[in-house]
């Protein structure tokens, strides 16, 4: 599964991704609104992301491993914990308001035993 945050670059014309090798389960096609984008990957190899004519910012990116459809389980667990790291592998801290401007890794872990980890920038406070 492989999600992408997008929103458009022209406040006046919706606007929005397909994907190639992958399928949409969530998600508007476009909005002028921030998009959470979902889309299954249909088989190995390589996805590629394609505007609708026109320029979107991408908010986020997120694969999630092999799994190959969202179940009940997924969908419902809670956050235990969330940690922040630096690019080095240490400990940033656990409030992202007191993070520096900067690149961090973001470990989520559920309450059903899952960790989703992604790489962000945060910009300035």
């Amino acid at each position: 599964v492989i999600t992408v945050t997008t929103l458009t670059g022209n406040a006046e014309q919706e606007r929005g991704i397909t994907a190639t090798n992958a399928t949409r389960t969530s998600g508007a096609e476009v909005s002028l609104d921030v998009i959470v984008n979902v889309f299954s990957v249909v088989a190995d190899g390589e996805v590629t992301f394609t505007t609708n004519g026109g320029g979107v910012h991408i908010r986020d990116v997120a694969v999630v491993g092999e799994m190959m459809s969202l179940n009940a389980n997924t969908i419902t667990a809670r956050i235990v914990e969330t940690a922040y790291y630096d690019l080095s592998g240490r400990m940033a801290g656990r409030d992202f308001e007191s993070l520096r401007q900067g690149a961090y890794i973001q470990k989520t872990t559920y309450d059903n035993g899952a960790v989703l980890v992604k790489k962000f920038l945060k910009p300035t406070n």
